[in-house]
């Protein structure tokens, strides 16, 4: 399988479809917040709209020289599901279980520079006797100065079978 990260296109961004209503929906938010071309800035963004992904969303800090992407908070659906809580660590100290090798820090780097939207799809293995899809969207969020300093992203993930809920346990390595 291949990493399937790509950056939207600004024309494609008000009508862009995709599985996971999730995604569809922290991608509409941000548009609505969005200051004409520029990403909205993190004080646009009131988690209490949108209380009905919040359990997927992930807010990630951004620092420069050399880029990196700190996880500053993980929603209970992303923790519950991974079976790991990586709030307060950096994208490239953990190693995920993605079949697809995703650099989820390049990911997060591309949306920085770019100012704008990211979409993804990561497909897992939970125990190698199948292949399961993480659907993600990550969308930059600007500081007081103009320049991205944080991300809002979402995951949606295909539903393990009932047999691997007790089953499966975190493999993922710090």
């Amino acid at each position: 399988m291949r990493d399937q990260f790509r950056l939207l296109a600004s024309d494609e961004l008000s009508h862009f479809t995709c599985r996971s209503r999730i995604v569809e929906h922290l991608l509409a938010y941000w548009l609505s917040k969005r200051q004409g071309d520029r990403p909205p800035p993190r004080s646009a963004i009131d988690p209490a709209e949108l209380k009905p992904i919040l359990p997927h969303v992930m807010l990630v800090d951004f620092s420069y020289d050399p880029f990196r992407a700190r996880y500053r908070l993980v929603g209970t659906a992303v923790v519950e599901h991974t079976k790991l809580d990586f709030t307060n660590y950096h994208a490239d100290d953990i190693l995920f279980q993605d079949e697809d090798g995703t650099d989820w820090n390049e990911c997060y780097r591309q949306v920085a520079l770019a100012a704008c939207p990211g979409f993804g799809i990561s497909h897992w293995s939970p125990d190698k006797s199948f292949v399961q899809w993480t659907e993600f969207l990550l969308c930059p969020l600007c500081g007081p100065d103009g320049q991205v300093k944080q991300c809002i992203s979402v995951e949606e993930y295909e539903p393990l079978p009932d047999h691997m809920e007790d089953k499966f346990q975190a493999r993922s390595l710090f």
